[in-house]
């Protein structure tokens, strides 16, 4: 009989409200392996599209998700990766493009993103500090995304890295507005310390 890898430890947090954003939505918290009330404080990675990280169920395309969870689980048993927590933020849907986008485009909205920053940082990551063993320093907290994800990644970065100091942006959504992220790349001063 094979063995099988015991699954991701994963905590769910459904319905997260909000008061600055309009929409509930999942948050789906990944800890890694250890992971108890006397382990040491971990870092942090907030993760968009959260729905796709971790369960084939929620993905935008059924059976086909990151599988970050398995995929951190390795990177942390071969020590690659220290022990950190991931948290996936879940989009809600037709709400994603005006969220995840820095500025309103005449065609298809938008323009959110700085409202979902400020969820990010003044409602989210208080609560995930509160409720698990974090390390809550730029350094040790990063923020990533795909496509619109990694769009408001990079922005966010720009904006807030007294919050985020390490960013994975993923082949961003460079194209929205005319590529105006482009532009805030070249005007960003002091340039941030960002990894």
């Amino acid at each position: 009989m094979a063995m099988t890898e015991p699954a991701p430890i994963l905590r769910r947090h459904p319905q997260f409200p909000s008061t600055i954003l309009a929409h509930d939505r999942e948050i789906t918290v990944y800890l890694p392996p250890g992971y108890g009330a006397d382990a040491d404080p971990c870092p942090v990675l907030y993760m968009h599209d959260g729905q796709n990280l971790f369960d084939p169920e929620t993905a935008h395309i059924p059976g086909q998700h990151w599988r970050l969870g398995e995929t951190a689980d390795a990177l942390v048993a071969d020590g690659t990766l220290p022990p950190l927590i991931i948290v996936g933020v879940a989009n809600t849907g037709s709400h994603r493009i005006h969220e995840y986008t820095p500025t309103s485009d005449a065609r298809l909205g938008g323009g959110l993103a700085d409202d979902y920053a400020r969820f990010l940082v003044e409602e989210l990551k208080p609560f995930i500090d509160r409720t698990y063993r974090t390390r809550t320093d730029p350094a040790s907290t990063a923020l990533g995304g795909s496509s619109l994800g990694g769009l408001v990644t990079l922005h966010i970065g720009l904006q807030r890295p007294d919050v985020f100091g390490a960013l994975a942006v993923m082949s961003p959504s460079v194209w929205w507005d005319r590529r105006v992220i482009l532009s805030s790349v070249r005007a960003a001063r002091p340039r941030p310390d960002l990894r």
